[in-house]
């Protein structure tokens, strides 16, 4: 973590690695896993990556304070690649990492009131943030019903979908 002030600008770094992985070879229970055995298990060797957990991750930003009280910033996030959960074996393809881009501003208006507004995510960038494997919902069909759910792919892939473009205005008061 790095952070600083060069005159009006204040501005940070932090980068983190995360090596989590597991430590001892295991059976991992994964029916819905494309490589499971008939028993729905799946083999996790020492050093696999614990699902659901990116190793790198970046973020950098900064503000900007003019003399009349208006602070404008800007911050990146980068996260890497994850596995998905129920692929504690490593065997299947990686959600993609993903980087997203944030503004803001504030206007002091007196020593307690402050305007401000912000925009998350900047891009609308599209991007998955979490993973997990999961049982065919068409199984839960009963026997002769229509699939309610038709799918390609048998197991099914649940992707939990990162926040789209938003933004904020507000006044903030401190008593």
């Amino acid at each position: 973590s790095l952070f600083g002030t060069t005159g009006a600008l204040n501005w940070f770094m932090n980068y983190g690695y995360l090596e989590a992985t597991y430590q001892s070879a295991f059976s991992a229970v994964s029916p819905a896993h494309d490589f499971a055995n008939a028993e729905g298990e799946i083999q996790v060797q020492k050093g696999d990556r614990i699902p659901g957990i990116p190793a790198h991750q970046l973020k950098l930003g900064g503000d900007y304070l003019f003399p009349f009280g208006l602070s404008v910033g800007a911050d990146m996030a980068y996260f890497s690649d994850q596995y998905l959960r129920g692929d504690e074996s490593n065997q299947l393809s990686t959600i993609d990492g993903y980087t997203v881009f944030n503004l803001r501003a504030s206007y002091e208006i007196t020593n307690s009131v402050q305007l401000f507004a912000n925009v998350q995510n900047l891009f609308n960038k599209d991007y998955e943030n979490f993973g997990l494997l999961g049982e065919d919902p068409n199984e839960l069909a009963e026997a002769g019903a229509a699939a309610p759910f038709p799918l390609a792919n048998p197991s099914a892939r649940f992707l939990g979908a990162g926040a789209p473009r938003a933004g904020f205005v507000g006044l903030r008061i401190n008593l």
